[in-house]
């Protein structure tokens, strides 16, 4: 569990997955700066061979054809194409120039990151760096790559690591979350505990310490909302409406604009067979989007005066409300599970998964070790229709607790779905593991809402008694029949296969859309408890 291996190209980097320090994320990452910058070379030396070839072959066969057809070609085409694929060669050499760069750029963030500035993950993407066409609409994707994009003292720089292994980890040593925290948390939620060791008793000696946690009703929750938070919220509403208004103009004076351009061309009023006509167009665009660029700047600088930017509200406003329920809990904004902690629970089948997410949290409630994130569970083939969009495995909240009991042989449950609720799910259904018969109980209410599979009678029967069947319904209720459940080794796992306010505000464009209020944070704590309460709902906490 703890030992994390990357493999690639018959080398192997080995990192522990959960005492990763800055040295060792610096490692990874220039590994994957190399392996980048060897991959694109190959590339570009085999697309270079090719427009040779092509070359040669156009100025034998081609040119000569073109020459004979070229008389009556207007002369703003005979300069507008060259420049078209000069501007079409730029973009890959640009992008060739950056992969080259790349290893400066991060030694630069490493180097500040060392000096304790800031690191804020503004983004997430994926891409492979070699996509071969297969047919007409299919394709071949080959060496996968994921793409961090990191803001540090204002300046933003990109990072390159391996798309399905080590993110988790990588974005939580460069956000400087607790080390120390984390790895107790972590140490206790995946390792049988060993009374006599260091590790162990120290942290029995924490346990006993720790205060226990009462949630506190809303209503007091909201009270200290708006005395400790209304400011900053109403200060942050104001930049996101301006945005919101500002986004919404342009978006208007964009369409308006292509609606004129468009009656103009149909009325014959801009005849672009005439050179004058076309030579006017382009100075117009010009003039309208330099006059627009400047104006929204100016009008934006009026409106956000004294503005907060909004697109920080969970690291100043959402982590207030986790270490409201307790100042030990840890939140991690772009923290997540990692892949093989994610498999290792039995509840998805192997496969080559992407996995994204954010908004951990890890502590203890009352004496119970946890980590709560919201995911998104894609898988992408190989070979795929040229447009065919990723298949979303899981999307919603992950759940992890420490179970009070050891279980030999893996449970897991899942809802039973009707024809018209399987249409509206996403893919989960192909990807969940069933790990064994199907467990007939003696509840009918239960088997209407579950289906129970495991490869021992026994031990499903031991585990699913009359009281924890009752609150697995009460679950189901709550969550409108979205509960996957895994009850492996030691852990019990809870994924709620739907979205929740934090995934509405996760990306800057989302966040623009959601009003920041009260209201908005009353929701996630409400959110924060119910979860919390599923500790207590299947009492694995002795307290």
């Amino acid at each position: 569990m703890f030992l994390f291996l990357y493999i690639c190209d018959g080398k192997q980097l080995t990192f522990y997955l959960y005492f990763m320090t800055l040295s060792d994320a610096k490692e990874y990452v220039l590994y994957e700066v190399r392996r980048e910058k060897r991959i694109t070379l190959r590339n570009l030396i085999i697309v270079v061979v090719l427009i040779l070839i092509g070359i040669i072959l156009a100025v034998k066969y081609l040119l000569p054809f073109l020459s004979q057809q070229t008389t009556n070609v207007p002369t703003y085409v005979k300069f507008v194409l060259p420049l078209a694929l000069l501007l079409t060669a730029a973009y890959p050499l640009i992008r060739v120039w950056k992969i080259l760069k790349r290893g400066e750029q991060v030694e630069e963030a490493f180097s500040l990151i060392g000096q304790g500035e800031e690191c804020r993950i503004v983004s997430e993407t994926d891409d492979y760096l070699t996509v071969i066409p297969f047919g007409k609409r299919s394709r071949i994707q080959m060496d996968p790559i994921s793409y961090l994009g990191v803001s540090i003292k204002n300046k933003n720089y990109t990072l390159p690591i391996h798309y399905r292994s080590g993110s988790a980890e990588i974005k939580r040593v460069l956000t400087g979350a607790n080390e120390g925290a984390y790895k107790e948390v972590m140490y206790e939620l995946y390792n049988k505990p060993q009374s006599n060791t260091l590790f162990d008793k120290a942290a029995v000696k924490s346990q006993a310490e720790r205060a226990p946690i009462t949630l506190k009703p809303v209503e007091e929750f909201r009270s200290f909302a708006e005395k400790e938070l209304a400011p900053t919220l109403a200060s942050m509403e104001k930049g996101r409406s301006a945005s919101h208004g500002m986004f919404k103009t342009s978006t208007i004076v964009a369409v308006a604009f292509v609606v004129i351009m468009m009656i103009l061309t149909f009325t014959g009023v801009l005849n672009f067979s005439s050179q004058t006509s076309v030579l006017y167009f382009i100075i117009g665009f010009v003039v309208f989007g330099f006059l627009l660029s400047f104006i929204s700047m100016q009008q934006a600088k009026k409106k956000m005066a004294g503005a907060e930017d909004y697109t920080q509200l969970k690291s100043k406003i959402f982590s207030r409300v986790v270490h409201y329920i307790s100042p030990d809990f840890q939140y991690i904004e772009k923290g997540h599970i990692g892949l093989g902690d994610l498999l290792s629970s039995f509840l998805f089948r192997q496969e080559r998964y992407d996995l994204t997410g954010g908004d951990q949290i890890v502590g203890h409630y009352n004496g119970v070790p946890f980590q709560s994130c919201n995911l998104a569970l894609t898988y992408r083939p190989t070979v795929r229709k040229e447009n065919e969009s990723d298949r979303v495995a899981f999307y919603g909240n992950y759940f992890v607790a420490r179970s009070p009991k050891t279980f030999e042989h893996p449970i897991v449950i899942h809802p039973v779905k009707s024809f018209f609720g399987t249409l509206k799910d996403n893919d989960i259904a192909a990807y969940l593991n069933t790990g064994g018969e199907r467990i007939r109980l003696e509840d009918p209410e239960f088997q209407k809402m579950f289906e129970v599979y495991c490869d021992d009678q026994i031990t499903a029967r031991y585990v699913l008694t009359p009281a924890f069947m009752e609150r697995l319904k009460k679950l189901n209720e709550r969550y409108k029949g979205q509960v996957y459940i895994a009850i492996n080794t030691d852990n019990i796992v809870i994924a709620t296969n739907r979205g929740n306010v934090l995934n509405a505000v996760d990306s800057p464009i989302g966040a623009l859309f959601q009003k920041i209020d009260l209201n908005l944070v009353t929701e996630v704590y409400e959110e924060l408890v119910e979860q919390l309460q599923m500790i207590d709902t299947l009492k694995l906490s002795n307290q």
